[in-house]
């Protein structure tokens, strides 16, 4: 949520009352064991060529639900139920905390103007809080598809990767010849997807960042400056930016680019920033021959694109 500084002597001494801190203008901290934040705001009201000002106010989902927009909604309606959600609204309005709201990751609301109060934000942490122990609860009573087939499927896999497994936030990860790898479950706009993360190490000073082209003429006509390295199916299939140039094409290698474009020709999207190589597809990989398949492609290409000083252990990681 996005914090609007006014400055410490605008929440004088609020935080210190209720035991939270401040940072960037955004009030935060524990409460009754939820992870909570406050932030002022301000809106452009065009009728009256003015602003209005609001305090928000959240308690945190940890893990998030990973229901939003599936199933139509459904997923969702089955946590957050007509009947509670009227129950929480009813308490809400006692309290005038407006635009109540439930997401994947937060129940939150707003009270009108910059709110100096100390026991008003008692009582809307007091109620959020509340709300989102039953929304949680209710989650873990009524985990989604997604879940039960990756507790179902996923085991055995972490297992020969030596990975640990966190169903309930759907990721999967560990150390591999010494880079942090892991696979996850995405849930993106009602679309469950599959992430597959190497780490790769890149030398200080150097940046390198290879997106995937989707329309090939546009994204040359408007992608701006790029670095070509010479290979058409290669060129054409990515755009590819970074500095200097010589560290950029000295890891293009013939075998990476092998290892990149198999990826892609395998039905995965790519992208390489940020200090990670990520492969992903646009569905939920539960069988494991194909998952396994999709992290050891991910694993060499990043291997093959920055290679560590000395191999170690098996070629592929998957035991």
């Amino acid at each position: 949520m996005a914090g609007f500084y006014f400055g410490k002597s605008s929440w004088d001494n609020i935080p210190q009352t209720l035991g939270l801190e401040v940072e960037h203008g955004i009030m935060f901290g524990l409460w009754q064991g939820v992870p909570v934040e406050a932030s002022f705001t301000n809106r452009y009201d065009r009728t009256t060529d003015s602003y209005d000002h609001y305090t928000c106010l959240q308690a945190s989902l940890d893990p998030p639900l990973g229901v939003q927009g599936l199933e139509d909604g459904a997923a969702m309606k089955r946590i957050v139920d007509d009947a509670f959600r009227a129950d929480v609204e009813a308490r809400a309005k006692a309290m005038k905390l407006v635009d109540l709201w439930f997401a994947d990751t937060r129940v939150s609301g707003e009270l009108n103007g910059y709110e100096s109060n100390p026991e008003r934000y008692r009582h809307a942490f007091d109620l959020l809080v509340w709300a989102a122990r039953i929304v949680m609860e209710r989650r873990a009573q009524n985990p989604p598809a997604w879940e039960r087939a990756i507790a179902s499927e996923w085991p055995p896999l972490a297992q020969g990767w030596n990975f640990q497994l966190d169903v309930r936030r759907g990721v999967m990860k560990g150390n591999v010849r010494g880079r942090p790898t892991s696979a996850s479950v995405v849930v993106k706009q009602g679309a469950v997807m599959t992430h597959v993360n190497v780490a790769v190490t890149v030398p200080p000073e150097c940046t390198m960042s290879l997106t995937r082209q989707k329309d090939g003429f546009f994204s040359k006509l408007f992608r701006g400056q790029d670095i070509e390295v010479g290979d058409p199916a290669f060129d054409e299939a990515f755009v590819i930016k970074g500095e200097p140039e010589a560290f950029v094409r000295a890891a293009l290698t013939p075998a990476a680019r092998q290892q990149i474009l198999g990826l892609t020709q395998a039905g995965a999207s790519i992208s390489l920033e940020g200090g990670k190589l990520s492969a992903w597809t646009n569905a939920l990989i539960t069988n494991r021959e194909h998952l396994d398949g999709l992290m050891k492609a991910a694993f060499l290409a990043a291997e093959a694109l920055c290679p560590p000083p000395q191999a170690a252990g098996p070629q592929v990681p998957y035991r």
